[in-house]
């Protein structure tokens, strides 16, 4: 069992910003790769899409996007703006960026942005992000999971540690877990775990092979509470059959009470 945690910070900046910006995000989404960012920002840039941008300190202004200049790795924004958010921007180390493409949101964190003009007009032009979140629309429905449902996860680590953390949410391609990891031990980005067994209380339990995709702290103290994005590896025929059930009837619940 791989248990190191390989992956790296997705920002390095303002603990306000980063705060915001790697608790708002399913780390899942995170997207890495030079070309994939290109792309996606290509498509904002030909949708011109509107642009909320949020500095350090907080403050917010709208703008929108007029380049996504690949070769030379730089987006163009509109400035357009009051004198006032113009110059919280020119001011602001670290800035979020968010907008959406077709109703999916896009966020990515760059630096300050550097005043220019473009195609006779005043833009502010910032650097490709290293690291961007497209939150595109999942390949199965994930039904919410009741935090009185008592749903859990046992898995095992090594041969003397077991873990047990609460089930969050579940669909057929993955499931989304809660809970702490002391003794020292880190699931860490990438990692497999053999045999984790799912309690599902009168729908019965599951053990089944899942893949570490991502984890996040929503607990700043040490050792507190971080979830755990996982993909299932295999699904025999009968347990898809279960999952298949039991999001059905977490999703029948979830509409009923939202009547």
């Amino acid at each position: 069992m791989f248990l190191a945690d390989k992956s790296t910070p997705a920002v390095t900046a303002d603990a306000g910003i980063v705060g915001a910006f790697s608790s708002g995000f399913d780390e899942d989404f995170r997207l890495e790769d030079s070309t994939e960012i290109g792309a996606i920002l290509s498509d904002l840039a030909w949708l011109g899409s509107a642009v909320r941008v949020r500095s350090q300190s907080g403050h917010e202004t709208g703008t929108r996007v007029l380049q996504a200049d690949l070769k030379a790795h730089r987006l163009v924004l509109d400035r357009s703006m009051r004198a006032e958010d113009e110059e919280e921007l020119a001011d602001s180390r670290e800035n979020l960026f968010q907008a959406s493409i077709r109703g999916a949101p896009v966020a990515f964190q760059s630096g300050t942005p550097r005043k220019i003009k473009f195609k006779g007009r005043l833009a502010f032009e910032v650097p490709f992000p290293a690291c961007l979140y497209y939150v595109q629309r999942r390949r199965h429905f994930r039904a919410p999971v009741a935090p009185d449902a008592g749903y859990s996860c046992q898995l095992q680590v090594g041969h003397l540690t077991r873990l047990k953390f609460d089930i969050v949410d579940i669909s057929l391609s993955g499931v989304r877990l809660r809970g702490r990891v002391g003794g020292g031990v880190r699931l860490g980005k990438g990692a497999e775990v053999r045999g984790a067994v799912m309690d599902f209380g009168s729908h019965g339990k599951l053990s089944v092979d899942i893949r570490i995709m991502g984890c996040w702290a929503i607990d700043d103290a040490e050792g507190g509470s971080s979830h755990y994005g996982c993909a299932f590896l295999e699904l025999p025929a009968k347990a898809e059959s279960l999952l298949q059930r039991l999001v059905t009837s977490l999703e029948l619940n979830h509409r009923r009470q939202a009547m």
